[in-house]
């Protein structure tokens, strides 16, 4: 917390503090030391909460007026006409506390004019920063007037102008001057990413300190009863104060992410469901490794977030409000000056808002969001081996089946909890964890060996089938004519384009006679698989609207391959078709794949998600998974 404390001490060193005697806590008959006309004055609480925003008082017997600028400090004005000497300050309502000032005339060292042309030079810097563009608009034509405004200052207002700034230079000077780069977040060590929380934690402590030397400033332009002098220039000052204030809130509405939503694969967790997610369950096999695609959905700040017990958040939001009520209270001054001194030349100020909604991102993970997750799995036995962070920004997950289950297949969840500066929430996925044995590869009837994935309950070749025979050793004849393939009535494969480096890649292509030839494609213990378990897969992987996207391969596909992670090791390459008429098409677009009970075939595309199905013609040439019996 070495930031927060220099964020404290700098705040304090802004003050104009009384003497050393204000730090106490009970403030009962203190010497408060030396003060003089002009000046606001801080009177410390120490570690007491100051409940109200303001206080009524006496000083010299007079009534007073006391606003607070921070949670234990209070402050008030000693006006030209106070008389000199000793002077006592009562406020009944704390405890009656009571602090002795000694009360001297200002004076200055220089003419009125040297005196008050750091404020005149800082004015005409903030003045630069300021633009035609819309929201700038108040604030640039409250500076024009206040520059006209100082520039005619009547020779006595003048001198009385020069004493409230020297004596408050301290306090006004702040405003314009501080260097809010020095006020940074902790973990200065934090690299720059999407997710960065130093910046996000300076961000806010810029907001906040950029507050509270605001409101300093310009407590006494909130403050009635007005005077012109000092009302004017406090006001001047706030409202630079202010413009600096909002561009911090602009920044963090901007930049400030909250972290919502967890997304594993195509997977939302459970703590976020919604109508539209449907939470597919994660295929993972007894202590073997699998890499998943890892992002995490956040948004930036909304009202709603002002209830968020976090410290960071609980900041932001106390910090605006406070800057909110200070613009409403500034606002009544500033009708008073149009009303006595500039006649409506002044433009109020708008409060700062936060919107009510914020459309969410997506945004892969990295090292910093990966330091705040916990991830743990909850079975008697299921052991979590590994959850870690990929180099490439996936998640490497590795489950261990630990004791003696008596099945084969355990279903559990994998929970996680996330907590930052900002966001916290926890949440599970359900998994299936299966054991190695589970599937194993098989060998057709032409010596082909494929490797097999298992996806839920189901075992499923790794790649297409490539097969030139029935299962019996009978021939399936290679049909490379497109006039002839047109005209099959009965089984036959080819390449695509007749070419059998694609062979190699891609498998061979089958027409409907040969997909449902009794004699059978698939090898023994396997075969073509019907409809319902097309279903049973997609279904699994999530539904049709995102399966397509775990089932394709993330090569061969031509851009974007829309949501093409592979999670469920299918591997589907994108291998085109033959057309009905003999004409080959969409390879490196799309990959179709056979069902052996009804004239459809399942689709995948290079351009979404989906795993759709399309009427089949009995020509048509399709590719071939086959799954286990």
């Amino acid at each position: 917390m070495r930031t927060v404390k220099f964020l404290v001490f700098l705040i304090v060193m802004l003050v104009i503090s009384c003497s050393k005697e204000e730090t106490e806590t009970a403030l009962t008959d203190i010497n408060g030391g030396q003060i003089s006309h002009y000046q606001l004055v801080t009177v410390d609480f120490g570690s007491n909460t100051l409940p109200n925003d303001t206080y009524t008082g006496t000083f010299n017997n007079e009534p007073i007026t006391l606003s607070k600028i921070e949670e234990n400090k209070l402050l008030f004005y000693v006006k030209e006409t106070t008389p000199l000497g000793q002077t006592q300050l009562i406020i009944p309502s704390l405890n009656n506390t009571k602090v002795t000032y000694e009360v001297v005339e200002a004076t200055l060292t220089q003419s009125p004019a040297a005196t008050l042309q750091p404020l005149i030079d800082f004015q005409a810097q903030y003045g630069a920063t300021l633009s035609n563009v819309e929201e700038d608009a108040p604030f640039l034509q409250n500076h024009n007037a206040f520059t006209q405004y100082f520039a005619n200052l009547s020779d006595e207002d003048r001198i009385k102008a020069a004493k409230f700034y020297k004596t408050n230079k301290a306090v006004f000077d702040a405003v314009y001057n501080t260097n809010y780069d020095n006020v940074q977040g902790r973990n200065a060590n934090d690299t720059q990413a999407d997710f960065d929380f130093q910046l996000y934690r300076s961000l806010i402590l810029r907001h906040k300190l950029a507050v509270v030397v605001t409101v300093i400033a310009g407590t006494l332009a909130a403050t009635p009863p007005y005077e012109p002098i000092e009302t004017s220039i406090s006001t001047a000052v706030a409202l630079a104060g202010i413009y600096k204030a909002s561009n911090f809130h602009k920044q963090i509405i901007d930049d400030v992410f909250r972290v919502v939503q967890i997304k594993l694969d195509d997977t939302f967790g459970s703590n976020n469901r919604t109508a539209n997610t449907t939470n597919a369950t994660l295929s993972l096999t007894d202590n073997q490794a699998k890499t998943l695609p890892f992002a995490v959905n956040a948004r930036s700040f909304t009202n709603a977030d002002g209830n968020v017990q976090k410290e960071f958040v609980q900041t932001y939001f106390t910090a605006k409000n406070k800057l909110n009520t200070f613009i409403n209270k500034l606002n009544t001054a500033i009708d008073w000056l149009n009303n006595n001194i500039f006649l409506s030349s002044l433009s109020t100020i708008n409060t700062i808002d936060v919107p009510n909604d914020a459309a969410l991102d997506l945004f892969e993970a990295n090292t910093q969001l990966m330091q705040n997750f916990t991830f743990s799995v909850n079975h008697p036995n299921l052991s979590l081996e590994t959850a870690t962070l990929s180099s490439t920004g996936q998640l490497n997950l590795k489950v261990k089946v630990t004791g003696n289950p008596t099945v084969s297949s355990i279903s559990s969840t994998l929970n996680y909890t996330y907590n930052d500066d900002f966001s916290s929430f926890s949440g599970s996925f359900p998994i299936e964890v299966n054991e190695v044995s589970a599937c194993e590869s098989v060998t057709d009837i032409d010596g082909n060996v494929y490797e097999s994935v298992t996806i839920g309950t189901q075992c499923w070749m790794k790649s297409n089938l490539n097969v030139s025979r029935y299962r019996n050793g009978d021939i399936i004849p290679q049909v490379t004519d497109p006039a002839v393939w047109s005209q099959l009535t009965t089984g036959a494969w080819c390449y695509y384009e007749n070419n059998t480096a694609n062979g190699t890649i891609y498998g061979k292509l089958y027409n409907w006679y040969a997909i449902t030839d009794p004699r059978g494609l698939a090898p023994e213990g396997w075969h073509i698989p019907l409809n319902n378990e097309w279903d049973i897969l997609s279904n699994y992987l999530g539904g049709d609207n995102i399966a397509g996207g775990k089932l394709k391969a993330t090569t061969s596909w031509n851009s974007p391959n829309t949501g093409a992670t592979n999670s469920s090791g299918f591997s589907a390459l994108a291998g085109g078709r033959r057309g009905w008429s003999g004409d080959f098409n969409e390879i490196n677009y799309g990959a179709d794949f056979a069902n052996s009970d009804y004239i459809w075939y399942r689709s995948l595309s290079y351009n979404t998600s989906n795993f759709g199905f399309v009427i089949n013609n009995n020509r048509l040439g399709l590719y071939v998974r086959c799954v286990k019996d």
